[in-house]
């Protein structure tokens, strides 16, 4: 095949045993190979190369060969070929080391850089598995290759095929499918081993491969996650860190480092952290974090560094995203040069990680080297504001520039993590960092930001706050933190366009939710006049609003949360301060009552939770003075609450079986608690029994109330509303498995926890306080009124009865819980117990029959009444012979319609009108005109049934005479003719109709 190609010359024996080979001919003849079969050339090299390979003729020869075959594959390996393409780079390597061929492996490692070439298009397919294949070859040949420029070249052919199209050659694989298999081989898991061991130089180009993967698939970003990608990417961004290893940190950066391919670096870390989770990543080492911090500094120096200083805050953030708990653990404090160690004995901490499992020793690892940031962070977010001593940040200039307010944004977002750190409380101390939040919220800035800017930063700066003053209340208080928030509410009242609503709300709960927790606080917003402040915001809201939407719904039930906390005061000295306050809010507590009540039609959805706040706050601070709670109830303060809780809230979803009335249960609940303690302070029953709204009273309100919940609660009734069963009368589901479970897993009475958050105890209170507590009262007030007796309804009957006696049956689902405890515990009472234990439950079952036997009797009364007036119907209508009434009374009307004038006329008079409403014009149909005999030439025929044929006769078409419509059949011959030439119109005479029988 070959023999028109000279033969090298032999070498001599004198000549050294490992030379060059060159592919030297006397002329050039490659071209009678193009055409050549490459597979038979392919055989030929592996059936040479399994002989002897220590002939030196035969090495010559297979190198010969070799060339031939790269002449041929000019273009590039074909794909059913790959699988001996694999083997020929064992080959090249095992002739290098008998004799060089460095040509050789140079030229195989520029063809691997050609996509392989398909004869058919199936061949995706059918060599699916050897393509996978291929690609893991090319990443286990970079760790076979020993010389760094045959890694490097195969780094590169790597690296061309996945960049590589080639869209006007169809027969290369496409750069879609080059990707898809290489990311479904092994070669990212190689990748990922050699980012830990290669050199630079190999690394950079490995990056470039990386952010090709991550790009393109999810499931790669998991494995180099998995193999740790992200600490072995973070710890080399550091040159020196070769020579750190493993436990000596960095050196302070001049601001002269380079870091080559910085943005392929950061693109490649945050694509792995945004896909990032506990599950496949592994928090970064300490060594990691110290680069990590290397990095900021130098970026943070230097001056055109301002972008890469900004993600290395970002990629800090993303990881402390992914472990969100709190930087918990032994940690330790830097401060500038200097460092303060807080970290306890090593045999405590040896001890710490022996009770920990794995991935807790790992968050315990990231927990105690993510603070060596926060001293750096802490310092930078408030160093225009705070002097330190002398330190690496001294000569940092910060301006206003985008990027800057971006730098000083990503800042404070790293300082919210900082209170869960064991040091963290000695950070913000040591750094002041209060204080520099403070003057971000009070605008006294030494940087005047713009005002969006400044705006994102107070929002940023009231977040943080929220987060770090519980650890540092007294620097908080010292430096007016409640005042300087008070002050930028008023700003915020003054110019609106400027501070949005966030900035409004978050400083609102902010203050309402330090107040809750911690009492200086509170007395420090009542002392710098925060209840006047909130009182006027809240006022402005809702009137100067027409509409309530949603966010003014929000601001307002944190103003009243807040106005509740600052009335909390409970002091001696300050009780008349607490009323006087308390006094001041009712107002407003009453217009959104009554808004509440009577919404306009644009109002939108009501927000139930506000309507709670306001009632909790009557209930908590008007119902615990006489004379607020008198100025309450003359504002017509009752009313409201009972229209409140029977007023459905709009767009709530309730269950089918509960009425369109009825509002949802925890409003009912809160009113109905504070009805029962405004009963206690003020004669308010009048109200009460004088209160209708929607034809209801209120005991049908109470009772239906009752049933509501019991629904709720899926107690068992038949459809009258009587207990399905004595022994469990008031008995839920959850309250029936509490009990009466075997398992242990339950602590507690749930027979008694039932009463806490139900509306049936304060249902069965206020009917003790109509029915006996105050029964004088309700009898005075029903002799001059007369509208509280009323008739109740049979299921309110029946209801009725089980809520007046509810203690008495909860006391029976007590004494069983007792008895269900003791057996579920395998305890037996003394006997004296035992006997006092079965007496009691015999003697509320006998109370919960003759329950079961009053409601029974109720519903049997009122279906014998029921009964009775249908018989005394029946009698009456039988007795009253209406049978013969009713046909006297239809002749008498027929009489009277035949010889009464009156009803001929007002007959015409209505044909007359109905023909006439016919005539008028109609949109559907459009104008309608009289159709009168005179005026269409058709014969009219009464009583006859005329049939149409559906047959259409062809020949009818040509003749003269006409068919008749009428079916029957005549003894004379009949002919019509139609006057076509006669105006319209006319009648025939009498001789010309024809005379027939019908």
């Amino acid at each position: 095949m070959m023999q028109s190609k000279s033969r090298p010359p032999t070498k001599t024996s004198n000549e050294k045993p490992k030379t060059a080979i060159k592919m030297q001919n006397k002329k050039d003849c490659s071209y009678l190979l193009m055409g050549s079969d490459p597979t038979r050339i392919l055989q030929k090299i592996s059936a040479i190369s399994s002989y002897d390979a220590n002939n030196k003729g035969k090495l010559e020869r297979l190198v010969k060969i070799i060339n031939e075959y790269f002449i041929i594959s000019s273009k590039g390996f074909f794909v059913k070929h790959l699988s001996k393409i694999m083997s020929l780079l064992g080959i090249l390597l095992e002739i290098n080391t008998k004799q060089a061929c460095e040509e050789q492996l140079n030229r195989f490692l520029e063809l691997c850089s050609i996509p392989p070439i398909m004869t058919k298009s199936g061949e995706v397919l059918e060599y699916d598995k050897m393509l996978k294949d291929y690609f893991s070859w090319m990443g286990f040949a970079i760790i076979c290759l020993e010389e760094k420029k045959y890694r490097k070249k195969m780094t590169d052919a790597i690296y061309s095929l996945l960049t590589k199209q080639c869209p006007d050659k169809r027969e290369y694989l496409s750069l879609t499918v080059r990707i898809e298999k290489a990311s479904k081989s092994y070669l990212p898991y190689v990748l990922a081993d050699l980012l830990k061991a290669e050199e630079e130089d190999i690394y950079l180009e490995i990056l470039q491969i990386v952010a090709i993967f991550i790009k393109e698939s999810t499931k790669t970003c998991e494995i180099f996650l998995m193999k740790d990608a992200v600490n072995t990417i973070i710890t080399r961004l550091e040159p020196n860190w070769r020579n750190r290893l493993p436990n000596v940190k960095p050196k302070m950066p001049t601001g002269l480092e380079e870091v080559p391919m910085v943005q392929t670096i950061f693109l490649i870390l945050k694509t792995l952290l945004e896909r990032a989770n506990r599950q496949v990543m592994r928090p970064p080492m300490k060594f990691a974090f110290w680069s990590l911090q290397w990095s900021l500094r130098l970026f943070t120096i230097k001056e055109i560094g301002t972008m890469e200083r900004n993600n290395v805050l970002c990629l800090l953030l993303l990881i402390l995203d992914i472990y969100p708990n709190g930087l918990s653990g032994n940690t330790s404090f830097s401060y500038g040069n200097s460092q303060t160690y807080l970290n306890s004995s090593q045999e405590l901490k040896d001890t710490t990680y022996l009770l920990l499992s794995n991935e807790e020793y790992f968050t315990l690892i990231l927990y105690s080297t993510v603070i060596y940031h926060f001293p750096d962070i802490a310092m930078l977010a408030v160093s225009k504001d705070v002097t330190f001593s002398q330190n690496w940040i001294s000569g940092i200039e910060i301006t206003t520039s985008p990027e800057d307010h971006c730098f000083i944004s990503l800042l404070l977002i790293c300082l919210f993590y900082l209170p869960n750190t064991i040091a963290g409380a000695k950070v913000i101390e040591e750094c002041r960092v209060i204080m520099g939040l403070l003057k971000i919220i009070g605008n006294n800035q030494a940087l005047k930001w713009r005002p969006l800017h400044l705006c994102f930063l107070v929002k940023l700066a009231l977040n943080i706050l929220y987060k770090i003053v519980p650890a540092s209340t007294e620097e908080f208080i010292e430096n007016g933190g409640p005042l300087l928030i008070l002050q930028l509410l008023n700003r915020a009242q003054e110019y609106p366009d400027m501070y949005n609503y966030d900035i409004v709300l978050r400083s609102i709960e902010l203050l309402a939710e330090l107040s809750h927790k911690i009492k200086t606080i509170r007395d420090s917003i009542a002392y710098n006049g925060g209840a006047f402040c909130i009182l006027h915001l809240c006022q402005n809201w809702l009137s100067s609003t027409k509409t309530l939407n949603e966010e003014y719904q929000v601001l307002l039930g944190m103003g009243i949360s807040l106005l509740q906390e600052i009335c909390s005061i409970v002091e001696v000295g300050n009780k008349r301060f607490q009323n006087y306050l308390s006094c001041l809010v009712l107002p407003l507590i009453v217009e959104y009552m009554k808004r509440y009540v009577n919404p306009d039609e644009i109002e939108q959805l009501q927000n139930p939770k506000l309507i709670i706040i306001c009632v909790s706050y009557v209930w908590t601070k008007i119902t615990c003075s006489k004379i607020n709670s008198e100025e309450f109830v003359s504002m017509g303060g009752v009313f409201l609450m009972l229209d409140i809780a029977q007023v459905r809230i709009v767009g709530i979803q309730i269950p089918d079986f509960i009425s369109g009335t009825i509002s949802c249960l925890p409003v009912k609940l809160v009113v109905l608690g504070a009805l029962i303690d405004l009963c206690e302070q003020v004669e308010c029953v009048p109200y009460l029994i004088t209160w209708r709204r929607n034809g209801q009273g209120i005991v049908p309100f109470l009772m239906e109330t009752f049933r509501q919940e019991n629904k709720q609660l899926v107690v068992r009734t038949d459809e009258n509303g009587i207990m399905s069963s004595h022994l469990y009368p008031l008995m839920g589901e959850v309250n029936y498995y509490e009990t009466y479970c075997k398992c242990k897993n339950h602590f507690g009475n749930a027979a008694i926890a039932d009463l806490f958050v139900s509306c049936r105890p304060k249902v069965y209170c206020l009917l003790q306080i109509l029915n006996y507590k105050q029964a004088e009262t309700v009898e005075i007030a029903n002799e001059f009124y007369k509208i509280y007796g009323e008739e109740l309804s049979i299921l309110d009957k029946v209801t009725y009865v089980l809520a007046e006696n509810f203690l008495s049956v909860k006391l029976g689902e007590v004494w069983k819980e007792i008895e269900a405890d003791l057996k579920r515990e395998d305890l037996e009472p003394i006997p004296s117990d035992a006997a006092i234990l079965q007496i009691m439950i015999e003697i509320t079952d006998k109370w919960a029959q003759d329950f079961h036997r009053m409601q029974k009797d109720i519903v049997r009364g009122y279906m014998d009444k029921q009964r009775k007036k249908e018989e005394s119907l029946y009698r009456k209508l039988k007795e009253a012979h209406v049978a013969e009434a009713w046909n006297a009374l239809t002749e008498i009307e027929y009489i009277a319609r035949c010889s009464q004038i009156y009803f001929r006329l007002g007959s015409t008079v209505q044909r007359q009108k109905q023909i006439d409403e016919s005539l008028e014009y109609n949109e559907e149909n459009g104008p309608l005109h009289r159709t009168l005999q005179s005026g269409i030439n058709v014969t009219c025929l009464h009583n006859q049934d005329v049939t149409i044929s559906s047959k259409f006769d062809e020949d009818s078409r040509d003749s003269d005479q006409l068919a008749l419509v009428s079916p029957m059949e005549f003894d004379y011959p009949l002919h019509v003719s139609v006057p076509f030439d006669e105006p319209c119109g006319e009648y025939l005479s009498e001789d010309e109709i024809p005379k027939f029988e019908t």
